[in-house]
């Protein structure tokens, strides 16, 4: 009940960020070395021409220097690098994103899974999955026909991905849909509780 989806004309943080007439692309979590950020930065540098696009990274760890040093050496005006968010306007920001990045680096496709996915489906947002082949994260947004998959070393498709839901708004609609419908059906809490039993 902590997050749910918020029309952008309702939402704080949409209206505060100027992004209600915008594409949202958002990666909000840990900036840890378990995920691909540089395939995000060149993507957002090739999209510099296209105001309509903005993208968001929310979050801390130890990339985080990094990733704002390169907004700033290659004036990636379209990227907003913003702290964690606090309890009251976390479930505001994450809402916000239309498009929600899922990042796994090389290597760890059958290591983990990155626990943001839920949170991204739980306010109906689309996703692009940046992971390896036979990833858990690829098989859920496959089976649930909710985003795209690209691989975390082609930012030319990543970019070609964000491209397509932009000129493509039936699309967009639908993958946010069934990424919510996806997440009431099987990850709320009371559903994974049920299946841990």
């Amino acid at each position: 009940d902590y997050v749910n989806p918020i029309p952008k004309k309702n939402n704080l943080f949409a209206k505060k960020f100027q992004q209600i007439d915008k594409i949202t692309v958002m990666y909000s979590g840990n900036f840890g070395n378990a995920h691909s950020f540089n395939i995000i930065l060149k993507a957002a540098k090739t999209l510099l021409n296209q105001p309509k696009i903005n993208f968001f990274l929310i979050g801390d760890g130890i990339k985080k220097k990094y990733i704002n040093d390169a907004i700033k050496l290659d004036n990636l005006i379209n990227v907003i690098s913003l702290p964690f968010q606090n309890n009251f306007d976390f479930p505001k920001s994450i809402s916000c994103a239309d498009i929600a990045i899922i990042t796994m680096a090389i290597g760890s496709e059958n290591l983990m899974v990155p626990g943001k996915i839920y949170y991204s489906m739980a306010v109906g947002s689309a996703l692009i999955g940046i992971t390896g082949s036979n990833s858990e994260l690829e098989k859920i947004i496959t089976k649930f026909d909710c985003g795209l998959v690209v691989d975390p070393e082609n930012e030319e498709a990543l970019k070609n991905a964000i491209l397509y839901f932009k000129k493509n708004k039936w699309f967009l609609d639908r993958c946010k849909r069934n990424s919510h419908a996806a997440f009431l059906k099987y990850y709320t809490r009371q559903n994974t509780t049920e299946q841990y039993f």
